[in-house]
C-alpha cells in the first residue's frame, strides 16, 4: 500500500474513530478495492498474454528457450544424481522442512509471551532487542479450512 493510502487508513481511524462501524467499512472498502484491482490486473495480465502468444518472433524465442531449459533440467539431473550430491540434496530438504517447523512453533510461542509479557519485545539470547510484528490476512472461511 503506498504512503497516501497508509495515511488515509491513519486519518480515517483517527478521525472516526476506532469503532467497529468505521473499521468494518473500512475493511470492506479495501476488499472491494483490491478485488477490483485483482480483476482489472487479470484482464491486463489476458490482454499482455494474448498479443504475446500472438507474435511469431516471441513464440521462436520461447521454442528457443524451453529447449534450453529442458536441457539445463538433464544437466541438473545427471549432476544431483551423483551419491555425495544425493545425500546434501536430502538433507537440505530436511532443513527446509525443520526451518518451516520451528518457525511455525516460534510463531506460537510469540504469541503466547506477548499474552503472558504483555510485550512486543524480546531480547534475543544474544541480547539484541528484537521486536514481535504481526501480519493480519483475510481469507474466506473454505480457503483456510482446505489449507489444514
Amino acid at each position: 500500500m503506498d504512503e497516501a493510502r497508509s495515511d488515509e487508513v491513519s486519518d480515517n481511524l483517527e478521525t472516526r474513530g476506532t469503532s467497529l462501524v468505521s473499521v468494518t467499512n473500512l475493511v470492506k472498502r479495501y476488499i472491494s478495492i483490491i478485488e477490483n484491482a485483482k480483476k482489472e490486473q487479470s484482464t491486463l495480465k489476458e490482454m499482455t498474454d494474448d498479443a504475446l502468444s500472438n507474435n511469431k518472433e516471441y513464440k521462436e524465442q520461447m521454442a528457443k528457450v524451453k529447449e534450453a531449459i529442458k536441457i539445463r533440467t538433464r544437466i541438473k539431473q545427471k549432476v544431483l544424481s551423483e551419491p555425495a550430491l544425493i545425500e546434501a540434496v536430502s538433507k537440505l530438504k530436511d532443513f527446509a522442512s525443520e526451518i518451516k517447523e520451528a518457525r511455525a512453533l516460534l510463531s506460537e510461542y510469540l504469541v503466547e509471551y506477548q499474552k503472558l509479557s504483555g510485550s512486543n519485545q524480546l531480547e534475543d539470547s544474544n541480547g539484541e532487542m528484537r521486536e514481535i510484528v504481526y501480519v493480519a490476512k483475510l481469507v474466506k472461511p473454505n480457503s483456510r479450512s482446505s489449507r489444514h
